[in-house]
């Protein structure tokens, strides 16, 4: 009785492999077929975020921590030493850069455009340690606080509100402009080793 015990188990074990075998490849087959699986909604769906960018009475920029992976040790330490805000779970340097209204024009400009902006691939992979801001954009409209999270390390921008968020990838074109744009509010941060 013991040993049909076994085999029963055995073969139920068997046909759990097969069901798992199979449904790993079918999943996988379908990500192929697809390319684009958004993790995120369309860059339409941001639009009114980015739109409210040129109602803003003022941006406040924050220059971001070092990296929360990459550089642990050097960002525990800017944690003890530094005035700092969290802005949807990143640490920030406080108080916030000043930005001319030249370079703000041209920021609201640059972040405005959406043919900048692509949907990011399911299970893609990048080699930069993960998200981490290097920028935030504070701003408030009519409906509250909007935020703009720049993570120039992956290329990635998140667009978002109190209630909503949106991360994209950005072009070469914006990663350049941006840059050059938030270079000069790069004063706290230490330099990478």
């Amino acid at each position: 009785m013991v040993a049909g015990f076994r085999v029963g188990l055995v073969k139920i074990a068997r046909r759990l492999i097969t069901v798992l075998f199979i449904s790993v490849v079918v999943l996988i087959a379908g990500m192929k077929a697809i390319p684009y699986l958004p993790i995120l909604p369309s860059v339409t769906s941001s639009e009114a975020i980015r739109e409210s960018l040129f109602d803003a009475a003022d941006l406040e920029i924050f220059e971001g921590l070092p990296h929360q992976l990459l550089e642990r040790e050097l960002l525990a330490h800017e944690l003890e030493g530094n005035a700092t805000i969290e802005i949807k779970g990143f640490p920030f340097y406080m108080p916030p850069s000043n930005l001319s209204a030249v370079d703000g024009k041209e920021l609201m400009e640059a972040l405005s455009d959406s043919s900048h902006y692509s949907r990011q691939r399911l299970l893609e992979f990048k080699k930069c340690g993960g998200f981490h801001p290097d920028y935030a954009i504070v701003w408030n409209d009519d409906l509250g606080r909007n935020y703009v999270l720049i993570c120039l390390g992956c290329h990635e921008i998140e667009f978002s509100n109190e209630l909503d968020s949106y991360r994209y990838d950005i072009s070469g074109d914006l990663y350049s402009r941006l840059s050059s744009l938030l270079s000069v509010h790069d004063v706290r941060r230490p330099p990478k080793s």
